[in-house]
């Protein structure tokens, strides 16, 4: 038998984990998502081996560092960027760290963790691939390149409901 829980439970989880990564938008709370190089770690709480590539925030002022992202408050199991916002690196040299090929990314909750380290269990991190199709994010293109802005048009997050 295969491990499931209700919708209703999925998203009052999908509700709680938004309020710890920055839900509703007015939220003090929220986080960036980091786009990294290199080898998948194998959980989001493990050291990342290969290369910070950008730092996404919302950002409507391309030559600018990002400010924290938000998710809209969600009514589903699924967890959606804030629709009010334009999430992105910018221009700037906190936006875009380095040049390469981006394979995973993290959602780090807060304005300390970037995501590098690995955690000491104090941390609240999603993670996932990145990719052009058939990933959990998708992008227009893998190659980040300093001093162009990598712009996130949807991002999400699907609470699980059964294995």
């Amino acid at each position: 038998m295969a491990l499931s829980i209700t919708d209703t439970l999925a998203t009052q989880l999908a509700v709680t984990l938004a309020a710890q990564l920055g839900s509703p938008v007015s939220s003090p709370t929220g986080g960036f998502l980091y786009l990294y190089s290199g080898t998948v770690p194998l959980t989001a709480a493990a050291a990342v081996t290969g290369t910070k590539l950008a730092k996404i925030g919302v950002n409507t002022v391309p030559a600018t560092a990002p400010a924290v992202c938000h998710f809209d408050q969600p009514t589903t199991p699924t967890l959606y960027k804030a629709a009010a916002e334009t999430w992105s690196s910018g221009t700037s040299a906190t936006g875009v760290i380095a040049s390469g090929t981006a394979t995973f990314y993290r959602y780090c909750a807060g304005t300390s963790d970037d995501g590098m380290a690995a955690d000491s269990g104090t941390n609240i991190r999603i993670q996932g691939t990145v990719g052009t199709t058939g990933t959990d994010l998708i992008l227009p293109s893998t190659t980040i390149t300093v001093g162009t802005a990598v712009p996130i048009g949807t991002f999400q997050y699907n609470e699980p409901q059964a294995a």
